[in-house]
């Protein structure tokens, strides 16, 4: 049967590439791999980090300038207006454009697996190993990985479907270690959370889980706990 290593959410293949990139230089004397070759995945790795970077830096910057424009036209809820107007800082772009950089992952990684000198655990440390198709979906053993980041004044929980037939994805959060309360049953991925960072007065810790839901009910097992420093 087939192998499929790659990972469906784009935060987790914003990982799996980071991770591919940052390890390769070590095994490529072992498996025969040119400079140019390691250049050229390199290259290709910082074109997708980029694009990546900018996408969410736009989705977070299109948030900002819509509570600016709130303000704008209503006045703050509470305290003072802002001092400052929103400001939208890219992210610096690659100097060399290298493109299919998944395609040139999947090369190297056929070609380290026929290698004589292949390995499973230089195969677990590149993250090319994956599960194979036609393995049963019992939903008893679905677990979600997520992921999150600070987005400006807000955090982004990544997650994916990961091949399930879910219905959606259930968030919830910690934000003071009172307990969990659900904040979100997101149908697609990705969710933003929309309480800002600043809102409460000392700095803490956030933590945040997900389970997936199937015909209106949570299934299989909760993601491992994710946590994110605010402010």
């Amino acid at each position: 049967m087939k192998e499929y290593f790659i990972p469906g959410p784009e935060g987790l293949k914003n990982n799996f590439i980071i991770n591919f990139d940052d390890k390769l230089p070590d095994y490529q004397a072992k498996y025969g791999f040119s400079n140019d070759e390691v250049t050229a995945l390199h290259n290709g790795a910082l074109n997708w980090v980029y694009i990546y970077a900018m996408q969410n830096t736009q989705k977070v910057f299109g948030k900002t300038t819509t509570d600016y424009k709130k303000v704008v036209l209503n006045g703050p809820k509470t305290g003072n207006p802002p001092n400052t107007v929103p400001v939208f800082t890219a992210p610096a772009p690659p100097a060399t454009l290298v493109f299919n950089v998944l395609g040139i992952i999947q090369g190297m990684a056929a070609r380290i697996k026929v290698h004589p000198a292949y390995s499973v655990n230089d195969a677990i440390a590149l993250g090319i190993i994956g599960p194979e198709q036609g393995n049963p979906d019992d939903p008893a053993t679905w677990k979600p990985h997520i992921t999150v980041q600070r987005q400006g004044d807000f955090v982004e929980i990544l997650w994916g479907w990961e091949g399930h037939p879910a219905d959606g994805m259930e968030i919830q959060v910690d934000r003071t270690n009172a307990g969990w309360g659900t904040i979100a049953i997101d149908p697609d991925p990705n969710y933003t959370d929309t309480f800002n960072v600043n809102a409460l007065p000392n700095p803490t810790q956030w933590k945040f889980r997900g389970i997936y839901r199937k015909n209106g009910v949570q299934v299989g097992q909760w993601s491992d706990v994710m946590v994110v420093a605010v402010p």
